[in-house]
C-alpha cells in the first residue's frame, strides 16, 4: 500500500473526462497525506469520482478513484489528513455502481477486536457514500470461530433490482461438542465425518440490519458420491447473475448462494473441472492460489481459467523465516496450456478456449520482450469480451520487469498487446514490483459522470 505525501502528486487535468466501460482495480488504495485542513478538499475539488468518508473513530477525509483503461492499472485514493493516524484504503468488492471499500487504522484501540469499517461507495452523477453498522459477532456453532467481517477475502456486495445486500461466508466443520453422541467411550470418528457447515452474514440495505443463517455445505450437483472438500479457505468473492453471491476456494471450486429467496438463500456447489487435485498440504499451505487460476465474469457468463504449473508441488514455506522456497519448480514447459471453462445452467463446466503457451512464446510481439518462455499470471478475461484474455507476465521469478499481456483466444491466440506494467501504488525504486494481489475487473466505471 503507497503512503503519498500531497506534494509529490501531480496536479489533475481540468475539462471533461471520459471514463472507462470497465476497469481492472488494484484493490491495495493509496493513501495521499495533506498538510493543511483544507488540503484534502482542495485535492479532490476537480474529481467527480470524490465522496467524503467519516469513520467510525472521528476521522474523516475523501476518496477517489484514479480511472484507466485497461490493460492500465486503476486505483483508489483516500486523501487523508497527516495530523490523523496513520489508514490504509482497500477495494474489497463490487457489483454494477456499486463498489464495497474498507479503511484499516492499525493504531485505534478495537483494531483487534472489531472488524475496520466497512463503505459502500454508489456511482453516478453525483456519487455518494454509505458507512455500514458495525456488526462484532462470531460464527457460533463451527469449528472455526473467528469473528464475521474480519477477512477482506470473504466479503462480498450484490445488486439486486431495488436494493443490494453485503455478505460474509464462514466455511468450517460444525463444532464437534455439537454432533457428539452422548454414548461416547469410542474413539472420536475422522473428521470425515464431522460435516462441513456455513454461516452467512448478510447486511440487506432495505432494513439497515445484518442478519445471520446457518446451512450445512452443499454437495455438488449430479455427483452423489463427492462431497464437499474438508478444507475450504475463501480466495475471492464476486457477483453473478444479478442473485448470486459467489465463493471462490481456486484449490475446490465455486459456492455459489443464490439470494433469490431471501428468507431461504440456497447454495450450491461446483467443482473445478480438469484434472488438477491438489493435496491437503498444499491446500493448507495456500500460497498464491490465484497466480495461475481465476474466476472472471464477462457478458453474463462465469468462466475458469487454468494455468498449467507446478508451483503448488514445489513451493515450501519457513513458518520461522516466512520465507518461500521454490528451487524444484519448473515453471513454463513446452507443453503447459491455458485451459478456459465456462459455467453452464446446470451447475457444470465446459470447456471454452485453450492456448497453448508455446505457441505465445513464437510471436513477434513475444520475442521483442527479450525474455525466455515464462508462464503468465493472475489471468483476467475482459469483461466485454470472453475471448479476450489479460494476464501478468514477468521476466523473473518475482522480479524484473512486467507487462500486462492480451490474447485473442478467437483468432489464432493472437498476442494483441503488451503493456508494461507500472506500479502507482509503491515507492519509486519498486516501480517494477507487483502486489501478486489479483486487480479486481468492474463496471462501476461506466456509471460516473462522463
Amino acid at each position: 500500500m503507497a503512503y503519498i505525501h500531497s506534494r509529490t502528486r501531480a496536479s489533475e487535468p481540468k475539462g471533461t473526462v471520459v471514463f472507462p466501460d470497465w476497469v481492472m482495480l488494484d484493490r491495495d488504495g493509496r493513501t495521499i497525506c495533506h498538510d493543511e485542513d483544507a488540503g484534502a478538499l482542495e485535492a479532490v475539488k476537480n474529481k467527480s469520482t470524490a465522496v467524503e468518508v467519516h469513520t467510525t473513530s472521528g476521522h474523516s477525509g475523501y476518496f477517489s478513484f484514479n480511472l484507466a483503461d485497461p490493460p492500465k492499472v486503476s486505483y483508489l485514493d483516500l486523501h487523508w489528513k497527516s495530523v490523523f493516524p496513520p489508514a490504509y484504503p482497500s477495494v474489497l468488492a463490487a457489483d454494477n455502481n456499486l463498489v464495497l471499500l474498507r479503511i484499516a487504522i492499525p493504531s485505534e484501540p478495537n483494531y483487534y477486536s472489531a472488524p475496520a469499517d466497512l463503505f459502500v461507495y454508489e456511482a453516478g452523477p453525483a456519487p455518494s457514500l454509505l458507512r455500514l453498522p458495525v456488526y462484532t459477532r462470531s460464527a457460533r456453532g463451527l469449528a472455526d470461530r473467528r469473528k464475521f467481517l474480519v477477512d477482506d477475502h470473504t466479503i462480498g456486495i450484490l445488486r439486486r433490482a431495488d436494493h443490494y445486500l453485503v455478505a460474509d461466508l464462514i466455511v468450517s466443520e460444525a463444532a464437534r461438542e455439537g454432533i457428539r453422541s452422548d454414548d461416547d467411550d469410542e474413539e472420536e470418528d475422522d473428521d470425515c465425518n464431522v460435516p462441513m457447515m456455513t454461516k452467512l452474514c448478510v447486511y440487506y440495505s432495505k432494513s439497515e440490519k445484518w442478519e445471520v443463517s446457518t446451512q450445512t455445505a452443499p454437495r455438488p450437483r449430479d455427483q452423489s458420491d463427492s462431497k464437499f472438500p474438508i478444507v475450504w479457505s475463501t480466495d475471492n468473492v464476486f457477483p453473478f447473475d444479478g442473485r448470486f453471491l459467489c465463493w471462490v476456494d481456486y484449490f475446490s471450486g465455486v459456492l455459489l448462494c443464490d439470494f433469490s429467496n431471501r428468507r431461504s438463500p440456497m447454495l450450491h456447489f461446483a467443482p473445478f473441472p480438469g484434472e488438477k487435485k491438489y493435496s491437503d498440504k498444499v491446500r493448507i499451505s495456500k500460497c498464491y492460489p490465484d497466480r495461475f487460476r481465476s474466476v472472471s465474469i464477462s457478458q453474463g457468463r462465469m468462466y475458469f481459467v487454468h494455468i498449467d504449473n507446478d508451483w503448488h508441488e514445489a513451493v515450501s514455506m519457513d513458518d520461522e523465516l516466512h520465507d518461500v522456497h521454490y528451487d524444484s519448480y519448473k515453471g513454463a514447459q513446452s507443453d503447459s496450456e491455458i485451459t478456459i471453462w465456462t459455467l453452464n445452467a446446470d451447475f457444470n463446466w465446459e470447456n471454452h478456449r485453450v492456448i497453448k503457451l508455446d505457441s505465445l512464446c513464437k510471436q513477434p510481439k513475444y520475442k521483442n520482450l527479450c525474455i525466455t518462455p515464462r508462464l503468465p499470471e493472475f489471468p483476467i478475461i475482459s469483461v466485454d469480451d470472453p475471448d479476450f484474455l489479460y494476464c501478468l507476465l514477468r521476466e523473473k521469478e518475482f522480479d524484473g520487469r512486467a507487462w500486462m499481456i492480451m490474447v485473442d483466444m478467437k483468432n489464432g491466440q493472437k498476442l494483441q498487446s503488451c503493456t508494461r506494467y507500472v506500479n502507482e501504488n509503491d515507492v519509486e525504486a519498486c516501480r517494477n514490483s507487483f502486489s501478486n494481489v489479483p486487480l479486481h475487473a468492474t463496471v462501476f466505471s461506466k456509471y460516473l459522470k462522463k
